[in-house]
């Protein structure tokens, strides 16, 4: 018998429900969490863990080339600085 494909919808949503899972617990370079003590008193945005895909291009769904960072650190692996960023 045939395993049936999953659709786009399926695998996306599974996507979505293992990164939230899994994934969001903690930005894998300096290990900050979503929790509002580990947010910087200079940081004034909305403080949340990003979903950081390693290989940009294509760019896909798929578990095993994302990472999870907080706004510091994804901001810093495109080039953005911060004056009070040690």
């Amino acid at each position: 018998m045939r395993r049936r494909r999953r659709t786009d919808t399926e695998t996306a949503r599974a996507y979505r429900d293992f990164l939230d899972a899994i994934l969001w617990r903690c930005c894998w370079a300096c290990g900050r969490t979503e929790s509002p003590e580990h947010r910087p008193a200079y940081w004034h945005a909305a403080w949340f863990l990003h979903r950081a895909h390693i290989v940009a291009r294509p760019r896909i769904e798929d578990v095993r080339v994302v990472a999870a960072l907080c706004g510091l650190c994804h901001g810093r692996a495109h080039g953005e600085r911060f004056a009070e960023q040690p």
